[in-house]
């Protein structure tokens, strides 16, 4: 949801985009790529599949340092020359790589290897779940084809807490 909503603000700025996605051995593998085709697919988005090598630990359903890592891969990939990194990181979320203060430490890092030329944007940083979701409705986003379960295989589990927000939500 978050990324599809970052998608569509992005693209409402005109912004060239090109959309990362990781395979680090995230059980939804398969769902997240079809979802991700989907979505790039109906904005006309450049896509690259990547894979991370280095494993990725969880605790209970939060992937640890995995936004970190995503941020520090774009970077070093892209980062040549001015780069903007979009991270749909949201209020009220129970990861830390989701907050305000990983936003400013992962800034400080990228300053320090880029001299500034490569920023962390996360426009959606002071919104809930729900203003997200009522963004998308109010600027007709489809949310239909995206998939946040972080423990389907195929299908939603129905029961991490992405599906929970999902059917709180009414997604």
């Amino acid at each position: 949801i978050d990324s599809r909503v970052m998608l569509s603000l992005y693209r409402q700025r005109v912004a060239r985009v090109v959309g990362v996605h990781y395979d680090y051995g995230q059980a939804p593998l398969t769902a997240e790529r079809r979802a991700v085709r989907k979505v790039a697919a109906r904005y006309r988005t450049r896509v690259r599949w990547r894979k991370l090598t280095v494993p990725v630990g969880s605790h209970g359903d939060e992937y640890l340092a995995r936004n970190a890592l995503f941020v520090l891969a774009v970077a070093a990939e892209f980062g040549t020359g001015p780069l903007r990194i979009g991270l749909g990181a949201h209020a009220h979320s129970p990861y830390y790589d989701c907050s305000q203060h990983f936003v400013a430490s992962m800034q400080n890092l990228l300053d320090g290897y880029f001299n500034g030329t490569v920023v962390l944007e996360t426009p959606l940083i002071n919104s809930t779940k729900a203003e997200i979701v009522a963004y998308a409705k109010r600027h007709r986003v489809p949310l239909d084809s995206t998939f946040s379960c972080t423990r389907g295989v195929s299908k939603p589990c129905g029961r991490c807490p992405s599906c929970l927000d999902r059917a709180v939500l009414g997604v």
